[in-house]
């Protein structure tokens, strides 16, 4: 039996058959945890150790011929004893370079940012608008009281479904004269799949088409992460009447790393960095979009910082209304500044349509 115990983690058991006559080494990538910033990575074949950094830690391991892990179907290298299994996330390439990473859709669509950063929840709808996209049918719903009015295209914030916006907020929107259109995500509210961002963002351009309404009529509406969703539309379709952001994320990269580490994606930062702005640079997105844009934010939001707002609003490349309000937090704004909120948003309106 070899073991090699990682400081901070669980004890790493790999079995040979003591039969074997000859030692092979073997690569395998060993993923550090956020938290643990160095390791011991043991050269068992010299009975050598070395200090080595959390990014694209190689653990070398010589075991005998014929105890190679097993490779599961799902990429992952699967290692047991009697005692315990645990699965080491498993890199095509052995070099620490950007080869080994995945493609953009791949890395995206990983299992570990599904996990830790979409919070979904199961809320059927009566009547939903059905969306139909690659691999879910997306259960939205559509508000329609003018048929050449404008129409406000709404994607919720993490946590949130279509659900909890049905009772009032169309309405509201209504009183201004305008058609709502409620936007789910995949695997949330009454949708079917599941969360995975490079499908969310694919799901963008069917999402829109199905509205089936002139494009210069809609006004694209993003809360929270939803806001990444709204500035992509913006992205796809430039000449929609406008754009409102509410508690917008500036930098998606930096909201990944906050619950994500590269290695456990199988890249590494600047693979991870690649990836997201190849699928969206927000940055450019916004300097390139020269339609209307009013941002909403609060001073004191507790999830995402003012600063994205600030940032946000400096990138517009067309006309921007910023309004950072004193009061409230990330998941009350619209509570507690309702009034003057609504009125932003009607003001915003009128000034599409003079």
């Amino acid at each position: 039996m070899l073991n090699t115990l990682y400081p901070g983690r669980s004890l790493i058991s790999l079995l040979t058959r003591p039969d074997d006559k000859v030692a092979r080494p073997i690569c395998m990538a060993f993923l550090p945890s956020p938290a643990c910033r160095q390791a011991t990575c043991y050269n068992i074949s010299q009975g050598q150790s070395k200090r080595a950094g959390s990014e694209g830690l190689l653990l070398t391991l010589a075991i005998r011929h014929g105890a190679r892990p097993r490779v599961g179907g799902d990429r992952r290298i699967v290692s047991a004893d009697r005692h315990m299994m645990l699965s080491l996330q498993y890199l095509v390439a052995v070099q620490v370079e950007d080869k080994r990473v995945r493609t953009c859709s791949e890395l995206l669509d990983h299992p570990i940012i599904s996990e830790r950063y979409f919070f979904p929840r199961t809320a059927p709808i009566p009547r939903p608008f059905l969306v139909e996209c690659d691999g879910a049918t997306l259960a939205c719903s559509y508000h329609q009281i003018a048929a050449d009015g404008f129409t406000i295209v709404h994607f919720h914030g993490n946590g949130e479904v279509v659900a909890d916006y049905l009772h009032g907020f169309p309405e509201l929107i209504g009183r201004m004269a305008c058609n709502c259109f409620l936007a789910e995500f995949r695997g949330y509210g009454g949708s079917t799949g599941r969360p995975q961002l490079g499908r969310m963002l694919a799901d963008v351009q069917p999402t829109i088409a199905a509205i089936q309404q002139p494009i210069d009529k809609l006004i694209l509406f993003g809360r929270s992460v939803g806001s990444l969703f709204a500035i992509k539309a913006a992205e796809l379709f430039p000449d929609v009447a406008g754009l409102i952001l509410e508690s917008a994320i500036a930098d998606p990269l930096e909201r990944l790393l906050l619950r994500v580490h590269p290695e456990e994606l199988g890249t590494s930062p600047a693979g991870l960095a690649k990836a997201v702005c190849a699928a969206m640079n927000t940055r450019q997105i916004m300097a390139r979009f020269n339609r209307p844009t009013l941002i909403l934010h609060t001073r004191h939001d507790g999830l995402i910082d003012a600063s994205h707002a600030e940032r946000l609003a400096e990138w517009c490349g067309g006309p921007v209304r910023l309004k950072i309000f004193p009061q409230g937090s990330h998941n009350d704004i619209m509570y507690v500044n309702g009034q003057q909120y609504f009125a932003l948003i009607d003001e915003f309106l009128q000034s599409l349509r003079d």
